[in-house]
Protein backbone atom coordinates (compact mmCIF):
# COMPACT_ATOMS: atom_id res chain seq x y z
CA UNK A 1 0.00 0.00 0.00
CA UNK A 2 1.20 3.78 -0.94
CA UNK A 3 2.12 5.39 2.41
CA UNK A 4 0.44 8.86 3.26
CA UNK A 5 1.62 12.19 3.21
CA UNK A 6 1.76 12.69 6.78
CA UNK A 7 0.46 11.39 10.44
CA UNK A 8 -3.02 12.54 10.05
CA UNK A 9 -3.65 12.91 6.17
CA UNK A 10 -6.00 10.46 4.40
CA UNK A 11 -4.68 7.61 3.14
CA UNK A 12 -8.04 7.36 0.40
CA UNK A 13 -9.66 10.05 -1.26
CA UNK A 14 -12.93 12.07 -0.40
CA UNK A 15 -15.89 13.33 -2.12
CA UNK A 16 -13.34 16.28 -3.76
CA UNK A 17 -9.78 14.38 -4.15
CA UNK A 18 -7.49 14.37 -7.05
CA UNK A 19 -9.14 11.23 -8.32
CA UNK A 20 -12.52 12.14 -9.21
CA UNK A 21 -13.52 14.70 -12.19
CA UNK A 22 -15.18 17.78 -11.17
CA UNK A 23 -18.44 16.54 -11.89
CA UNK A 24 -18.09 12.77 -11.42
CA UNK A 25 -19.68 10.99 -13.93
CA UNK A 26 -22.51 8.63 -13.23
CA UNK A 27 -21.74 4.89 -13.95
CA UNK A 28 -22.93 4.04 -17.64
CA UNK A 29 -25.92 1.99 -17.90
CA UNK A 30 -26.18 -1.11 -18.80
CA UNK A 31 -27.09 -1.04 -22.79
CA UNK A 32 -25.78 2.37 -22.45
CA UNK A 33 -23.12 2.99 -25.90
CA UNK A 34 -20.19 4.52 -23.64
CA UNK A 35 -20.50 0.76 -21.60
CA UNK A 36 -17.08 -0.67 -22.80
CA UNK A 37 -19.63 -4.18 -22.67
CA UNK A 38 -22.36 -2.52 -24.80
CA UNK A 39 -21.90 -4.96 -27.89
CA UNK A 40 -21.89 -8.01 -25.44
CA UNK A 41 -24.98 -6.67 -23.22
CA UNK A 42 -26.96 -6.22 -26.49
CA UNK A 43 -26.28 -9.22 -27.61
CA UNK A 44 -26.87 -10.97 -24.71
CA UNK A 45 -30.71 -9.43 -24.96
CA UNK A 46 -30.50 -10.05 -28.76
CA UNK A 47 -30.00 -13.85 -27.85
CA UNK A 48 -32.70 -14.10 -24.69
CA UNK A 49 -35.41 -12.05 -27.20
CA UNK A 50 -34.55 -14.57 -30.42
CA UNK A 51 -34.67 -17.85 -27.75
CA UNK A 52 -37.62 -16.85 -26.18
CA UNK A 53 -39.74 -15.81 -29.76
CA UNK A 54 -38.48 -18.90 -31.27
CA UNK A 55 -40.34 -20.82 -28.09
CA UNK A 56 -42.94 -19.21 -28.37
CA UNK A 57 -43.27 -19.33 -31.83
CA UNK A 58 -42.67 -22.94 -32.32
CA UNK A 59 -44.71 -23.84 -29.00
CA UNK A 60 -47.77 -22.21 -30.57
CA UNK A 61 -46.95 -23.09 -34.11
CA UNK A 62 -46.81 -27.03 -32.49
CA UNK A 63 -50.18 -26.54 -30.63
CA UNK A 64 -51.91 -25.11 -33.42
CA UNK A 65 -50.55 -28.06 -35.60
CA UNK A 66 -51.50 -30.72 -33.18
CA UNK A 67 -54.95 -29.29 -32.24
CA UNK A 68 -55.87 -29.62 -36.07
CA UNK A 69 -54.87 -32.81 -36.69
CA UNK A 70 -56.65 -33.98 -33.11
CA UNK A 71 -60.08 -31.70 -34.86
CA UNK A 72 -59.39 -33.40 -38.17
CA UNK A 73 -59.00 -36.77 -36.56
CA UNK A 74 -62.34 -36.39 -34.10
CA UNK A 75 -64.33 -35.26 -37.13
CA UNK A 76 -63.40 -38.45 -39.26
CA UNK A 77 -64.39 -40.60 -36.63
CA UNK A 78 -67.76 -38.66 -36.52
CA UNK A 79 -68.22 -39.20 -40.35
CA UNK A 80 -67.34 -42.82 -39.70
CA UNK A 81 -70.00 -43.70 -36.52
CA UNK A 82 -72.99 -41.06 -39.17
CA UNK A 83 -72.09 -43.51 -41.77
CA UNK A 84 -72.08 -46.44 -39.33
CA UNK A 85 -75.92 -45.36 -37.93
CA UNK A 86 -76.71 -44.47 -41.56
CA UNK A 87 -76.20 -48.11 -42.44
CA UNK A 88 -77.36 -49.86 -39.62
CA UNK A 89 -80.09 -48.03 -38.39
CA UNK A 90 -81.23 -46.81 -41.79
CA UNK A 91 -85.22 -48.42 -41.70
CA UNK A 92 -85.34 -46.61 -38.06
CA UNK A 93 -84.23 -43.05 -39.20
CA UNK A 94 -85.22 -42.63 -42.64
CA UNK A 95 -89.24 -42.83 -43.44
CA UNK A 96 -91.52 -41.60 -46.18
CA UNK A 97 -92.85 -38.09 -45.97
CA UNK A 98 -95.80 -36.86 -46.73
CA UNK A 99 -95.01 -36.21 -50.20
CA UNK A 100 -93.03 -39.65 -50.64
CA UNK A 101 -89.94 -38.06 -50.18
CA UNK A 102 -87.72 -39.82 -47.49
CA UNK A 103 -87.26 -37.92 -44.39
CA UNK A 104 -85.15 -38.08 -41.08
CA UNK A 105 -88.04 -39.39 -38.30
CA UNK A 106 -88.02 -41.82 -35.84
CA UNK A 107 -91.04 -43.19 -34.33
CA UNK A 108 -91.17 -42.65 -30.84
CA UNK A 109 -91.39 -46.27 -29.70
CA UNK A 110 -88.52 -46.66 -31.03
CA UNK A 111 -86.69 -44.07 -29.21
CA UNK A 112 -85.14 -46.74 -25.91
CA UNK A 113 -84.10 -49.22 -28.16
CA UNK A 114 -81.93 -46.36 -30.11
CA UNK A 115 -81.00 -45.15 -26.95
CA UNK A 116 -78.89 -47.93 -26.43
CA UNK A 117 -77.79 -48.60 -29.63
CA UNK A 118 -76.20 -45.06 -29.83
CA UNK A 119 -74.63 -45.84 -26.88
CA UNK A 120 -73.10 -48.91 -28.12
CA UNK A 121 -72.09 -47.17 -30.81
CA UNK A 122 -70.57 -43.69 -29.30
CA UNK A 123 -68.67 -44.88 -26.80
CA UNK A 124 -66.19 -46.78 -28.03
CA UNK A 125 -65.41 -43.64 -29.88
CA UNK A 126 -65.23 -41.20 -26.88
CA UNK A 127 -68.66 -39.75 -28.20
CA UNK A 128 -70.82 -38.32 -25.42
CA UNK A 129 -73.26 -36.72 -26.73
CA UNK A 130 -75.32 -37.08 -30.17
CA UNK A 131 -78.16 -34.62 -31.86
CA UNK A 132 -79.91 -35.43 -35.30
CA UNK A 133 -81.54 -32.16 -37.40
CA UNK A 134 -83.88 -32.42 -39.94
CA UNK A 135 -83.10 -29.15 -42.64
CA UNK A 136 -85.25 -26.85 -40.70
CA UNK A 137 -83.14 -27.06 -37.91
CA UNK A 138 -85.36 -29.50 -35.56
CA UNK A 139 -84.02 -32.06 -33.22
CA UNK A 140 -85.50 -35.35 -34.15
CA UNK A 141 -82.88 -37.16 -31.26
CA UNK A 142 -80.73 -36.66 -28.89
CA UNK A 143 -79.26 -38.33 -25.95
CA UNK A 144 -79.93 -35.39 -24.10
CA UNK A 145 -83.97 -36.03 -24.00
CA UNK A 146 -84.61 -32.88 -23.09
CA UNK A 147 -83.67 -31.75 -26.43
CA UNK A 148 -86.01 -33.63 -28.58
CA UNK A 149 -88.36 -31.29 -30.90
CA UNK A 150 -86.48 -28.04 -30.17
CA UNK A 151 -84.86 -25.90 -32.96
CA UNK A 152 -82.08 -24.29 -33.22
CA UNK A 153 -82.27 -21.03 -34.63
CA UNK A 154 -78.92 -19.59 -33.63
CA UNK A 155 -76.58 -22.26 -34.37
CA UNK A 156 -73.91 -20.98 -37.01
CA UNK A 157 -71.94 -23.85 -37.26
CA UNK A 158 -75.06 -25.71 -38.05
CA UNK A 159 -76.39 -23.12 -40.73
CA UNK A 160 -72.93 -23.13 -42.18
CA UNK A 161 -72.97 -27.09 -42.98
CA UNK A 162 -76.44 -26.80 -43.97
CA UNK A 163 -75.88 -23.95 -46.57
CA UNK A 164 -72.40 -25.79 -48.06
CA UNK A 165 -73.17 -29.22 -47.48
CA UNK A 166 -69.66 -29.91 -45.90
CA UNK A 167 -68.96 -31.11 -42.13
CA UNK A 168 -67.16 -28.62 -39.77
CA UNK A 169 -65.70 -29.17 -36.30
CA UNK A 170 -64.92 -26.92 -33.94
CA UNK A 171 -62.59 -27.72 -30.48
CA UNK A 172 -63.93 -26.12 -27.24
CA UNK A 173 -63.03 -25.58 -23.77
CA UNK A 174 -65.76 -26.58 -21.10
CA UNK A 175 -64.64 -26.96 -17.17
CA UNK A 176 -67.11 -29.37 -16.87
CA UNK A 177 -68.59 -32.05 -19.31
CA UNK A 178 -70.94 -34.66 -18.74
CA UNK A 179 -70.27 -38.18 -20.73
CA UNK A 180 -72.76 -40.71 -21.89
CA UNK A 181 -73.00 -42.68 -18.26
CA UNK A 182 -73.98 -39.06 -16.35
CA UNK A 183 -70.38 -38.70 -15.25
CA UNK A 184 -68.65 -35.52 -14.86
CA UNK A 185 -65.27 -34.69 -16.97
CA UNK A 186 -63.39 -31.46 -15.79
CA UNK A 187 -61.45 -29.38 -17.66
CA UNK A 188 -62.62 -31.11 -20.92
CA UNK A 189 -61.41 -30.69 -24.52
CA UNK A 190 -64.59 -31.52 -26.64
CA UNK A 191 -64.84 -31.36 -30.77
CA UNK A 192 -67.90 -30.68 -31.65
CA UNK A 193 -68.45 -32.51 -35.33
CA UNK A 194 -71.56 -31.64 -38.01
CA UNK A 195 -71.40 -33.99 -40.37
CA UNK A 196 -74.39 -33.92 -42.90
CA UNK A 197 -76.57 -37.10 -44.72
CA UNK A 198 -77.73 -37.13 -48.07
CA UNK A 199 -80.19 -39.37 -49.93
CA UNK A 200 -79.30 -41.37 -53.08
CA UNK A 201 -79.99 -37.82 -54.95
CA UNK A 202 -77.69 -35.52 -52.95
CA UNK A 203 -80.80 -33.79 -51.10
CA UNK A 204 -79.66 -33.01 -47.64
CA UNK A 205 -81.73 -34.81 -44.95
CA UNK A 206 -80.07 -33.80 -42.20
CA UNK A 207 -76.95 -33.34 -39.70
CA UNK A 208 -75.78 -35.17 -37.12
CA UNK A 209 -73.91 -33.12 -34.43
CA UNK A 210 -71.91 -35.85 -32.45
CA UNK A 211 -70.03 -34.27 -29.45
CA UNK A 212 -66.55 -35.80 -29.59
CA UNK A 213 -63.93 -36.23 -25.95
CA UNK A 214 -60.72 -35.53 -27.08
CA UNK A 215 -59.50 -34.27 -23.73
CA UNK A 216 -57.07 -37.75 -22.47
CA UNK A 217 -55.54 -37.13 -26.52
CA UNK A 218 -54.81 -33.63 -26.18
CA UNK A 219 -53.33 -34.26 -22.47
CA UNK A 220 -50.77 -37.12 -24.23
CA UNK A 221 -50.26 -34.15 -26.52
CA UNK A 222 -49.80 -31.87 -24.36
CA UNK A 223 -47.00 -34.05 -22.44
CA UNK A 224 -45.30 -34.87 -25.60
CA UNK A 225 -45.66 -31.26 -26.24
CA UNK A 226 -43.65 -30.60 -23.56
CA UNK A 227 -41.06 -32.59 -23.40
CA UNK A 228 -40.12 -31.23 -27.50
CA UNK A 229 -40.21 -27.98 -26.11
CA UNK A 230 -37.61 -28.80 -23.69
CA UNK A 231 -35.61 -31.14 -25.76
CA UNK A 232 -36.13 -27.34 -28.08
CA UNK A 233 -34.65 -25.40 -25.05
CA UNK A 234 -32.05 -27.20 -24.70
CA UNK A 235 -30.73 -27.63 -28.01
CA UNK A 236 -31.48 -23.53 -27.91
CA UNK A 237 -29.82 -23.20 -24.69
CA UNK A 238 -26.10 -24.77 -25.95
CA UNK A 239 -26.52 -23.17 -29.51
CA UNK A 240 -26.77 -19.50 -28.05
CA UNK A 241 -24.27 -20.12 -25.10
CA UNK A 242 -22.31 -20.91 -27.91
CA UNK A 243 -22.29 -18.37 -29.71
CA UNK A 244 -22.16 -16.13 -26.59
CA UNK A 245 -18.79 -17.74 -25.59
CA UNK A 246 -17.51 -16.43 -28.68
CA UNK A 247 -18.89 -13.02 -28.72
CA UNK A 248 -17.71 -12.65 -24.99
CA UNK A 249 -14.03 -13.40 -25.90
CA UNK A 250 -14.85 -11.06 -29.08
CA UNK A 251 -15.96 -8.55 -26.75
CA UNK A 252 -12.85 -8.83 -24.21
CA UNK A 253 -10.74 -8.66 -27.17
CA UNK A 254 -11.90 -5.21 -28.11
CA UNK A 255 -12.17 -4.09 -24.52
CA UNK A 256 -8.73 -5.09 -23.66
CA UNK A 257 -7.59 -2.82 -27.01
CA UNK A 258 -9.67 -0.11 -25.82
CA UNK A 259 -8.36 0.37 -22.69
CA UNK A 260 -4.56 -0.39 -23.99
CA UNK A 261 -5.29 2.68 -26.45
CA UNK A 262 -6.99 4.84 -23.46
CA UNK A 263 -3.59 4.38 -21.26
CA UNK A 264 -1.43 4.81 -24.75
CA UNK A 265 -3.61 8.40 -25.08
CA UNK A 266 -2.83 9.28 -21.36
CA UNK A 267 0.42 7.59 -20.42
CA UNK A 268 3.86 7.90 -21.06
CA UNK A 269 4.95 4.43 -23.49
CA UNK A 270 8.37 4.72 -21.48
CA UNK A 271 8.11 5.33 -18.09
CA UNK A 272 4.01 4.67 -17.41
CA UNK A 273 3.87 8.07 -15.90
CA UNK A 274 0.80 9.88 -16.87
CA UNK A 275 1.76 12.14 -20.39
CA UNK A 276 1.50 16.22 -20.24
CA UNK A 277 -2.22 16.43 -21.50
CA UNK A 278 -3.73 14.20 -18.90
CA UNK A 279 -2.10 15.93 -15.48
CA UNK A 280 -3.35 19.28 -17.52
CA UNK A 281 -6.93 18.12 -17.70
CA UNK A 282 -6.72 16.97 -13.87
CA UNK A 283 -4.92 19.91 -13.00
CA UNK A 284 -8.10 22.39 -14.33
CA UNK A 285 -10.39 19.52 -12.56
CA UNK A 286 -8.73 20.19 -9.36
CA UNK A 287 -8.66 23.78 -9.59
CA UNK A 288 -12.53 23.61 -10.55
CA UNK A 289 -13.43 21.38 -7.73
CA UNK A 290 -11.29 23.90 -5.31
CA UNK A 291 -12.93 27.00 -6.17
CA UNK A 292 -16.29 25.34 -6.37
CA UNK A 293 -15.83 23.62 -2.79
CA UNK A 294 -14.21 27.24 -1.02
CA UNK A 295 -18.16 29.01 -2.12
CA UNK A 296 -19.54 26.75 -0.04
CA UNK A 297 -17.16 25.92 2.68
CA UNK A 298 -15.29 28.45 5.16
CA UNK A 299 -12.13 25.82 4.93
CA UNK A 300 -10.38 26.52 1.59
CA UNK A 301 -8.74 23.34 0.34
CA UNK A 302 -5.03 23.44 -0.92
CA UNK A 303 -2.86 21.19 -3.97
CA UNK A 304 0.52 21.02 -3.80
CA UNK A 305 2.61 20.75 -7.31
CA UNK A 306 6.17 18.78 -7.29
CA UNK A 307 8.96 19.39 -10.13
CA UNK A 308 11.06 16.90 -10.19
CA UNK A 309 14.45 16.47 -12.62
CA UNK A 310 17.07 13.90 -13.00
CA UNK A 311 20.65 15.47 -12.46
CA UNK A 312 23.11 15.47 -15.12
CA UNK A 313 21.19 12.87 -16.92
CA UNK A 314 22.77 14.20 -20.09
CA UNK A 315 26.08 12.84 -18.60
CA UNK A 316 24.10 9.47 -18.10
CA UNK A 317 22.89 9.15 -21.69
CA UNK A 318 26.49 10.13 -23.10
CA UNK A 319 28.30 7.73 -20.76
CA UNK A 320 26.12 5.01 -21.08
CA UNK A 321 23.76 5.38 -23.97
CA UNK A 322 20.40 5.89 -24.42
CA UNK A 323 18.92 2.40 -23.68
CA UNK A 324 20.53 2.51 -20.62
CA UNK A 325 19.35 6.80 -19.78
CA UNK A 326 15.50 4.82 -20.43
CA UNK A 327 16.41 2.30 -17.97
CA UNK A 328 17.28 4.93 -15.68
CA UNK A 329 13.95 6.99 -16.54
CA UNK A 330 11.60 3.59 -15.82
CA UNK A 331 13.29 3.23 -12.22
CA UNK A 332 13.17 6.79 -11.11
CA UNK A 333 9.58 6.95 -12.55
CA UNK A 334 8.70 3.45 -10.37
CA UNK A 335 10.25 4.67 -6.97
CA UNK A 336 8.22 7.95 -7.32
CA UNK A 337 5.05 6.25 -7.79
CA UNK A 338 6.09 4.48 -4.85
CA UNK A 339 6.32 7.07 -2.62
CA UNK A 340 2.55 8.46 -3.78
CA UNK A 341 -0.80 8.11 -2.53
CA UNK A 342 -3.06 6.50 -5.29
CA UNK A 343 -5.18 9.59 -5.77
CA UNK A 344 -1.99 11.90 -6.46
CA UNK A 345 -0.69 12.20 -9.81
CA UNK A 346 2.77 11.61 -11.69
CA UNK A 347 3.65 13.45 -14.89
CA UNK A 348 6.45 12.56 -17.06
CA UNK A 349 6.49 16.80 -18.07
CA UNK A 350 9.59 16.47 -20.26
CA UNK A 351 12.58 14.34 -21.40
CA UNK A 352 13.83 13.87 -17.71
CA UNK A 353 11.80 16.36 -16.01
CA UNK A 354 8.84 14.96 -13.65
CA UNK A 355 5.64 16.83 -12.41
CA UNK A 356 3.61 15.57 -8.74
CA UNK A 357 0.29 16.81 -8.20
CA UNK A 358 -0.78 16.36 -4.63
CA UNK A 359 -4.26 16.71 -3.73
CA UNK A 360 -5.63 18.26 -0.50
CA UNK A 361 -1.22 19.23 0.98
CA UNK A 362 -0.24 21.89 2.30
CA UNK A 363 3.66 23.38 1.94
CA UNK A 364 4.98 21.44 4.77
CA UNK A 365 3.36 18.12 3.36
CA UNK A 366 4.65 18.70 0.13
CA UNK A 367 8.14 19.15 1.79
CA UNK A 368 7.99 15.77 2.94
CA UNK A 369 6.89 13.98 0.62
CA UNK A 370 9.55 15.58 -1.91
CA UNK A 371 12.41 14.84 1.00
CA UNK A 372 11.00 11.53 1.44
CA UNK A 373 10.99 10.88 -2.68
CA UNK A 374 14.56 12.33 -3.04
CA UNK A 375 15.66 10.12 -0.25
CA UNK A 376 13.82 6.62 -2.08
CA UNK A 377 16.48 7.81 -5.31
CA UNK A 378 19.77 8.55 -3.78
CA UNK A 379 19.19 5.62 -1.46
CA UNK A 380 19.67 2.88 -3.66
CA UNK A 381 21.42 3.36 -7.01
CA UNK A 382 19.86 1.95 -9.98
CA UNK A 383 21.40 -1.12 -10.83
CA UNK A 384 21.41 -2.44 -14.37
CA UNK A 385 23.07 -5.54 -15.84
CA UNK A 386 26.43 -5.97 -16.52
CA UNK A 387 26.72 -2.13 -15.32
CA UNK A 388 28.43 -1.02 -12.34
CA UNK A 389 25.56 0.48 -9.91
CA UNK A 390 24.58 4.27 -10.95
CA UNK A 391 24.02 6.55 -8.52
CA UNK A 392 21.04 9.33 -9.09
CA UNK A 393 20.12 11.85 -7.68
CA UNK A 394 17.00 14.44 -8.61
CA UNK A 395 16.28 17.80 -7.71
CA UNK A 396 12.83 18.99 -6.37
CA UNK A 397 10.95 22.21 -6.85
CA UNK A 398 7.78 22.93 -4.42
CA UNK A 399 4.67 25.16 -4.41
CA UNK A 400 1.14 25.22 -3.30
CA UNK A 401 -1.99 26.23 -4.04
CA UNK A 402 -5.03 27.26 -1.89
CA UNK A 403 -8.67 27.81 -3.43
CA UNK A 404 -7.75 27.78 -6.58
CA UNK A 405 -7.14 31.42 -6.30
CA UNK A 406 -4.75 31.66 -9.07
CA UNK A 407 -4.19 30.40 -12.67
CA UNK A 408 -3.54 26.41 -13.32
CA UNK A 409 -0.53 27.42 -14.98
CA UNK A 410 1.02 30.41 -12.19
CA UNK A 411 1.55 27.85 -9.39
CA UNK A 412 3.59 24.72 -11.99
CA UNK A 413 5.44 28.26 -12.84
CA UNK A 414 6.04 28.58 -9.29
CA UNK A 415 7.30 25.20 -9.35
CA UNK A 416 9.15 25.44 -11.84
CA UNK A 417 11.22 28.35 -10.47
CA UNK A 418 11.75 26.14 -7.71
CA UNK A 419 13.36 23.56 -9.35
CA UNK A 420 15.32 26.10 -11.29
CA UNK A 421 16.81 27.50 -7.44
CA UNK A 422 17.42 24.09 -6.74
CA UNK A 423 19.42 23.22 -9.66
CA UNK A 424 21.43 26.83 -9.15
CA UNK A 425 21.99 25.90 -5.81
CA UNK A 426 23.80 22.26 -6.44
CA UNK A 427 21.15 20.00 -6.96
CA UNK A 428 19.84 17.17 -4.99
CA UNK A 429 17.86 19.26 -2.57
CA UNK A 430 14.69 20.39 -2.43
CA UNK A 431 13.30 24.23 -2.71
CA UNK A 432 9.82 25.44 -1.68
CA UNK A 433 8.26 28.57 -3.77
CA UNK A 434 6.35 29.65 -1.13
CA UNK A 435 4.76 33.10 -2.83
CA UNK A 436 1.55 32.87 -3.21
CA UNK A 437 -1.27 35.35 -4.57
CA UNK A 438 -3.21 37.68 -1.88
CA UNK A 439 -6.72 36.48 -1.87
CA UNK A 440 -8.67 39.02 -3.78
Amino acid sequence: MNPTHAAGSPATPNAFDGSQDASPPRAPGWLAKDNPNYLLNLFTVLLLASALTIMLVVGAAMDRIYSAAMVKNAQESAISVVNLLMNTELDNLIKPGPDGQLILAIDPSDMQRLNLQMHRHLKPFSMHKIKIYTPDKKIVYSTDATLIGKIDKDNQYLDHVMATGQPLSELQRKKVFVDLGGGKIEDASIVEAYAPTFDTNHKLLGVFEIYVDITKTRQEIFHVLTLTMTALALVLSVCLFSLYVLMKRGTLGLIKAHHELKELAIKDYLTGAYNRRYINERIKAEFYRMRRQSQHEQVEKSVGFIMADIDYFKKINDGYGHTVGDQVLREVSHRLKQGLRDYDVLCRYGGEEFLIMLPHTGQQECMEVAQRLRQSVISLPVTIDGLEPIAVTLSFGVATSVGGSEPEQAVITRADQALYQAKKAGRDQVVLNSTEPSPA
